[in-house]
């Protein structure tokens, strides 16, 4: 039987060259025939992969299996320095709407976030309503707006919270209960709530003993037209040495008038805001004490200044 059907002939699929199966190739893991008699699998198949090379000219083109054209080697992929078997425009044709199973799971959950996102209930600090985030309104530069009520006046914001035993200050912009507000004789509650009428009692009452130093100590040496002209002249803060805009520019009493200090040319500087309000009402020599070299030139090298004061 084996003697048999080695004496059998075959016709090689690839070169048609008839091969005794005594001289067939077998596969060395299996022992099993092999398809062809000349070619192997993999890239050792090398009589069709040079079939599909053709030279026009003294360029290389190859042969798509896709398109069935021959092209230059650019205008295909590389794989382990051979030539791949479809051109770059089929690979992109076949592979265009391809999504992995990682880019589809990383879809779907960024699709999850958005939506519970969207569904996310937000509380107006006005009104108290719970609203979702996608019906919550946009104002005309396309960003949400920091309330929901921005076209509700607040008679309409309070008729609303009214019901809850709530109010809404517009004072402080913020809703309390009605326990936080002071009530008439008639029963009405009545705005700002109890906390921002103790801090404007406050203010204008600090705003009226100020008044009273200030005229108080007064020498005539302040006039309008000379606070003109030491605002325009400093350009820059004295402190941190920043460009300052007009508007910028605050009036400082060197020693405070709280402390004894006159309204005086000789006992004031121009300086920014922000180190105006860092200065507070310190002693001169203490807060002078913590600058540095450079900002105590700055400020003794104003003429009109009192250098005893920083003594």
């Amino acid at each position: 039987m084996l003697e048999r059907y080695y004496r059998q002939t075959k016709v090689c699929p690839e070169c048609k060259k008839e091969v005794l199966m005594r001289d067939w190739p077998v596969m060395p893991s299996t022992g099993q025939p092999k398809r062809t008699c000349c070619l192997v699998a993999g890239w050792n198949n090398k009589r069709k992969y040079e079939g599909r090379r053709k030279l026009v000219g003294d360029v290389e083109h190859w042969l798509c299996s896709s398109c069935k054209n021959h092209k230059p080697t650019d205008r295909f992929y590389l794989s382990k320095g051979h030539v791949s078997a479809i051109c770059k425009d089929c690979h992109s044709k076949k592979y265009r709407n391809y999504k992995s199973d990682k880019r589809k799971r990383e879809s779907l959950e960024a699709k999850k976030r958005k939506i519970a996102r969207e569904n996310e209930l937000i509380t107006c600090r006005r009104c108290q309503r719970s609203i979702k985030r996608k019906y919550w309104p946009i104002t005309k530069n396309g960003q949400k707006s920091e309330i929901c009520c921005s076209e509700r006046t607040t008679a309409q914001i309070n008729r609303a919270l009214r019901k809850k035993g709530k109010k809404f200050c517009g004072s402080c912009n913020k809703v309390f209960e009605h326990s936080e507000f002071w009530t008439r004789s008639d029963g009405k509650i009545i705005s700002p709530c109890k906390n921002c009428r103790k801090i404007n009692g406050i203010k204008s009452g600090s705003r009226e003993k100020r008044h009273k130093e200030i005229l108080s100590t007064d020498d005539g040496t302040l006039s309008k037209e000379v606070v003109r002209n030491l605002f325009i002249a400093q350009k820059s803060c004295l402190i941190c040495e920043k460009p300052m805009e007009f508007s910028d520019k605050t009036m400082d009493h060197i020693v405070p008038l709280s402390r004894g200090g006159a309204h005086s040319l000789e006992n004031v500087m121009v300086m920014c805001s922000l180190c105006n309000s860092k200065k507070h009402a310190r002693a001169a020599s203490e807060w002078f004490s913590e600058l540095s070299e450079e900002q105590k030139q700055r400020i003794l090298a104003q003429e009109h200044i009192n250098k005893e004061v920083f003594k």
